[in-house]
């Protein structure tokens, strides 16, 4: 794994789950298909996603988002970047808001097993302004904690369907 430069830590948050009774591969196959993102993303965001590449996930495989963030419409271009089943899953996304420059960011999901469950870490690193990346925290936290609440409770069901 690359060496990160001390920007790229300042800029990246940290958020992580336990979801019990599930594999680390069982949770990177539901997390590595993006066109089900929506199934557990925040209620708040009324996310729609779509592929553009198709097929099964892969590295490079396109999508395209349309969602709500803080009460704003905002698109998004998605790519896998890394796909190590079952250890790490990333994706970079090109966030657009009207009227704003678009932000970069990449989302990079760890799986890890741990006594009869998976550790999910989320990082979620930005090119975007630091202060505002600051600012927005708040936000930015609860979208992903409630996010991640949401892939836990659908995965925790899935293991006993």
């Amino acid at each position: 794994m690359p060496a990160r430069s001390r920007e790229e830590d300042a800029m990246a948050l940290r958020f992580r789950i336990k979801a019990e009774g599930v594999s680390p591969e069982q949770a990177f196959d539901y997390v590595s298909d993006i066109s089900r993102h929506p199934e557990w993303a925040n209620p708040s965001a009324k996310m729609r996603m779509d592929p553009v590449s198709g097929g099964a996930p892969h590295l490079g495989a396109k999508y395209r988002s349309q969602a709500v963030f803080v009460r704003k419409p905002v698109s998004a271009d998605l790519e896998i970047t890394k796909f190590e089943r079952p250890g790490t899953f990333a994706y970079s996304v090109a966030h657009h808001q009207q009227g704003k420059k678009d932000v970069h960011y990449e989302n990079t999901y760890t799986f890890t097993a741990a006594d009869g469950a998976t550790l999910i870490e989320k990082s979620l690193s930005s090119d975007g302004n630091p202060v505002v990346f600051f600012i927005a925290y708040p936000a930015i936290r609860g979208d992903a904690m409630k996010s991640l609440r949401n892939l836990k409770a659908t995965l925790e069901r899935s293991r006993s369907a």
